[in-house]
């Protein structure tokens, strides 16, 4: 089986909606703990996927191991593997690509569509065209040189970019089920709060929209790797 590096800054991210359509791909998932030695015995890693996280990239002084991240991810992208990037992830991708990442002044959590370009309605992104997705972020990224934009949404500019035909940057999450929702709810209920939102409208979006979410990220996923 190939092998699927996956990137993980907490222990609440996961696959979730991504795992089966990886496994029936053929890949198998291996977990890297943020912070853990030896990611550089990975560089040879079939696949890379990059999750998010509550902290920024600005926060390296922080969180020493983005900078390893950042590093890691330039040998990637220099080396042609395939890498894709969630939220934190997609940042992080900017930011081995040069782009600025800036810190937003609120949180961004809803369910709704991101507004694909015309490159993104004929790339694997063409999957989520119109569908509701889950947002929850406050960073955003520019435009890193020579990306293609490929969806933007809300009050930020760029919500996915493509480097080349093996790097892709979604700063939605794809992979966040109904379930799974629940469970974030739960862990940042304050967060929730602050931001004046409702919980129970979330959940509800989440439980409307979440089998579509799953089917569009298994095709978004067989697109770009089959």
């Amino acid at each position: 089986m190939k092998t699927a590096l996956v990137l993980r800054h907490s222990p609440e991210e996961s696959l979730d909606n991504l795992a089966a359509p990886l496994r029936d791909l053929g890949y198998r998932a291996k977990i890297h703990a943020a912070g853990q030695d030896g990611l550089a015995e990975h560089d040879s890693a079939d696949l890379v996927l990059v999750l998010g996280g509550g902290m920024g990239v600005h926060e390296e002084e922080h969180y020493p191991f983005l900078s390893i991240e950042i590093d890691f991810l330039k040998r990637r992208i220099q080396a042609g593997g395939r890498t894709v990037g969630i939220c934190l992830g997609s940042q992080l991708l900017a930011a081995a690509l040069g782009a600025r990442v800036l810190p937003g002044a609120r949180n961004d959590i809803a369910w709704r569509p991101v507004e694909l370009s015309p490159e993104g309605l004929e790339s694997p992104l063409a999957a989520f065209n119109r569908l509701p997705v889950l947002h929850w972020h406050s960073d955003s990224f520019q435009l890193p040189q020579d990306a293609v934009s490929l969806a933007s949404g809300g009050d930020f500019p760029q919500q996915a970019f493509a480097f080349g035909e093996h790097v892709l940057a979604l700063q939605f999450h794809p992979e966040v089920s109904a379930g799974e929702f629940a469970g974030w709810l739960d862990r940042h209920a304050a967060e929730v709060q602050a931001a004046g939102l409702d919980p129970v409208r979330l959940q509800a979006d989440a439980d409307q929209h979440g089998d579509a979410l799953a089917a569009a990220s298994r095709a978004f996923l067989e697109d770009w790797l089959g």
